[in-house]
């Protein structure tokens, strides 16, 4: 059996399962979009103008193909309407999108230094 309509069955799973996508598949302002955007920068200032473009259209597929699964999940045709759903069940989700959310646009400042450390421990 297909899931389908989650964002009518389940508003809030379905919302949160729509920016999860987006988060994952680096869209701005999460954290992988940065570092994307890192390496596309260094790949096309180093002259690496066609490793730069391949990564753009493998990461274009791989969304693309994590949308045509999620998408149809989302929006596919069920006939059940929304309901409550309990918010404890959402606390979860919802804390893991803000944390993922909140890291993409700030970095704190001990987390910083930890990143600065592993950087220097391989010679970065």
């Amino acid at each position: 059996a297909a899931v389908r309509g989650v964002l009518r069955r389940l508003p809030g799973t379905g919302a949160l399962l729509g920016t999860l996508l987006f988060a994952v598949g680096g869209a701005p302002p999460f954290g992988p979009f940065v570092s994307k955007l890192i390496i596309l920068q260094a790949a096309f200032a180093g002259g690496h103008a066609r490793l730069g473009v391949l990564l753009l259209v493998v990461l274009s597929l791989a969304f693309l193909g994590r949308a045509g699964v999620l998408l149809p999940m989302l929006q596919g045709g069920a006939s059940a309407t929304g309901r409550r759903e309990a918010l404890l069940a959402l606390a979860a989700p919802a804390a893991m999108t803000l944390g993922a959310l909140v890291l993409g646009t700030w970095i704190p400042p001990f987390v910083a230094a930890l990143l600065q450390q592993a950087a220097a421990g391989i010679g970065g």
